[in-house]
C-alpha cells in the first residue's frame, strides 16, 4: 500500500490510499459490489488469459484497502458466454451476493457455496462462448423492493424478465434482424456496438444441459442483432420499467402493480427525424428534477473527427407523455466529437449538463504540429425548473500530439473528490497525470478554480479512469484501469 499526499489548496485535508490489483491475463470486464455483505464495496475482475477465464474477487477491509491477492478465485466453465452479479438467494446466515453464469441454453445461479443451480432454460442470443472474452451482463435490478434482484435475458425470441426463483415476470417477443456472418452482435445505441467475434469452429465449446457437458459445435453460425434492454423509471410511479430502442422508436413497458410486464409496449415514443443528422447517443438521465427519468439524445452531422454539427436534445419526464413533442431545449456545439455529462456540479441537489467537445487541428507540420483541444461547456440547472440555455462557463485544454507521453481517458465532470459537496473537473495531462479542479460558485456563477486541487502521477498510456465512492464516505474514489490492472486511489479524509 502507498499513501499519496495530495497537493491541496488546504493542505492535509485529503489524501489517497493506493491499492494496485493485477490480473494474470487481460482484464476483460469488472464490477464493484458488496460481495460479502459487510457494507463495503468489493471488486470483481474478469481475468482472461491463455486457456483460462476466472473471476477474481478482491474484498475491501475496514482500512479502505484491497488485498493485491484475490480473496476468491472462481474458475468460469468453458460453456459460459457471460456473467452477472447480484442478490439472487436469501439463505439463512449468509450475507453477500451470487453470480449468474449465462450459457447457450439458459442461465445458472452460482451460490456462495459454489453450487450451480439452473435459473431458467432458454435459447440465449449470445450462444457461442469464447476463451478470449468474458463480458458482464448488467441488466440486473431489484424490481419489487424485496432485496432480491431480477434479471432481463435476451433470447432468440426476445426479452424475458425473471425473478431470482425463475418465475417469469414478462416475455417480450422481438424479431431478429437479418442474419449476418460471422459474428453475434448486440446493438447498444450510444455505447457503441460491442461485438462477439466468432473463433475457429474447432475452438468453440457449446454446452448441453449441464455446464460441463460438451457437444459438437454447429457447422454454421451467423451474426444477428437485438436491441439492448434498459431498466429505468419512466412513468413516475417509482417502479422500474423496461425500455428498448429500434428504428427510431423508444418502446416502453411499464411494470404493473403485480410486478409484471406486458408483451406489447405500453407506450411508443418516436424520435423526431432531422435530415442529415445521425443519432449518436440515447440515454435516460435525471435532469429535470421530477419523479420520472428524462431523455437525452445526441445527434451529429459530422465531417469526420475534424469538425461537425452536434446537437444535444433533452425531454423532461418523456415517458409520461403520449408523444415526445418539442424538447426542453437543444444545445448545439461544433466539434469533432461530443460527450455529455450529467452531474450535480454546484452541490444544489439538481443535476447539471456539461458537454465535452473534442477538436483535432492537423496543422501544417504533420504529427508534430497537430493538436487536440478539449472544450467543456456547462449548463446549470434552474432549480428543477429546467436547464439554462446559456453556458455557465467554458473550460479549454490543448494537447500537442507530438508532446503526448501518455494519456488517460477521463470523465470530465465527476462526483465530489475533495469533500466540499460539489462536483469536480478531472483532466489528463500530456504526461498522463490526473489533475482535479474544484468548481466554485452556484448556478450561473459556476466556474472552475484556477488552482489545481491535486495531481496524481500515472504515466500510463491508454488507461481508463472511473470514479466511484468505494469506501462509502460520500467522496469519490479514483479507479484507473489498465490492460491487466486496476490502480485504486481511495480518498482519505483527514
Amino acid at each position: 500500500m502507498i499513501l499519496i499526499p495530495l497537493l491541496l489548496a488546504l493542505p492535509q485535508e485529503v489524501g489517497h490510499t493506493r491499492s494496485r490489483l493485477e490480473t494474470q491475463g487481460r482484464l476483460d470486464s469488472w464490477a464493484a459490489e458488496d460481495m460479502d455483505g459487510n457494507g463495503l464495496v468489493d471488486l470483481i475482475l474478469a481475468d482472461v488469459g491463455e486457456g483460462q477465464r476466472a473471476l477474481r474477487v478482491h474484498l475491501q477491509n475496514v482500512a479502505s484497502r484491497f488485498s493485491p491477492v484475490p480473496d476468491m478465485n472462481i474458475q468460469v466453465p468453458q460453456g459460459v458466454t457471460s456473467w452477472a452479479v447480484g442478490n439472487f438467494r436469501k439463505d439463512e446466515g449468509q450475507e453477500g451476493l451470487e453470480f449468474i453464469f449465462f450459457a447457450r441454453d439458459g442461465a445458472f445461479v452460482r451460490t456462495q457455496t459454489g453450487r450451480l443451480e439452473r435459473l431458467t432454460r432458454a435459447t440465449m442470443l449470445l450462444d457461442i462462448p469464447s476463451d478470449k472474452l468474458l463480458p458482464r451482463w448488467t441488466v440486473v435490478e431489484d424490481l419489487d423492493g424485496d432485496g432480491l434482484d431480477e434479471v432481463v435475458l435476451v433470447t432468440w425470441e426476445g426479452f424475458e424478465i425473471l425473478s431470482p426463483d425463475g418465475v417469469l415476470r414478462g416475455s417480450i417477443p422481438l424479431s431478429l434482424d437479418e442474419p449476418r456472418s460471422p459474428a453475434a452482435e448486440v446493438m447498444v445505441l450510444g455505447v457503441g456496438r460491442p461485438k462477439m467475434t466468432s473463433e475457429e469452429l474447432s475452438d468453440l465449446f457449446v454446452p448441453d444441459d449441464g455446464l460441463g457437458v460438451i457437444e459438437p459445435p454447429p457447422l454454421l453460425h451467423a451474426e444477428v442483432r437485438l436491441p439492448k434492454p434498459f431498466l429505468v423509471e419512466v412513468n413516475g410511479d417509482k417502479k422500474l420499467d423496461l425500455s428498448w430502442y429500434r428504428d427510431g422508436k423508444i418502446n416502453l413497458h411499464f411494470q404493473n402493480g403485480e410486478g409484471q410486464f406486458s408483451p406489447q409496449p405500453d407506450r411508443v415514443l418516436e424520435l423526431p427525424p432531422v435530415e442529415g443528422f445521425d443519432n449518436e447517443r440515447l440515454d435516460w438521465v435525471g435532469l429535470g428534477g421530477g419523479s420520472a427519468d428524462d431523455l437525452l439524445l445526441v445527434r451529429s452531422r459530422s465531417a469526420g473527427f475534424l469538425s461537425g454539427d452536434w446537437q444535444t436534445w433533452v425531454w423532461f419526464d418523456a415517458g409520461q407523455k403520449p408523444r415526445l413533442g418539442d424538447p426542453e431545449g437543444i444545445w448545439k456545439l461544433d466539434a469533432g466529437w461530443v460527450q455529455p455529462w450529467v452531474e450535480d456540479m454546484d452541490g444544489d441537489g439538481f443535476q447539471d449538463l456539461a458537454l465535452s467537445g473534442w477538436h483535432l487541428d492537423v496543422g501544417l507540420a504533420g504529427r508534430r504540429g497537430a493538436s487536440v483541444r478539449h472544450e467543456l461547456t456547462t449548463y446549470p440547472s434552474l432549480g428543477g425548473r429546467g436547464l439554462d440555455r446559456r453556458a455557465a462557463f467554458k473550460h479549454e485544454r490543448n494537447y500537442g500530439v507530438g508532446d503526448l507521453e501518455a494519456f488517460s481517458l477521463v470523465p470530465a465532470v465527476v462526483p465530489d473528490l475533495d469533500g466540499d459537496g460539489k462536483g469536480d473537473l478531472l483532466e489528463s495531462t500530456a504526461q498522463g497525470h490526473l489533475e482535479s479542479r474544484r468548481i466554485l460558485g452556484l448556478g450561473k456563477k459556476m466556474n472552475p478554480s484556477s488552482d489545481i486541487s491535486f495531481e496524481i502521477p500515472l504515466g500510463v498510456l491508454g488507461s481508463m479512469v472511473e470514479v466511484l465512492d468505494l469506501n462509502s464516505d460520500g467522496v469519490g474514489d479514483i479507479m484507473v484501469r489498465g490492460f491487466s490492472s486496476w490502480d485504486l486511489f481511495l480518498t482519505d479524509m483527514r
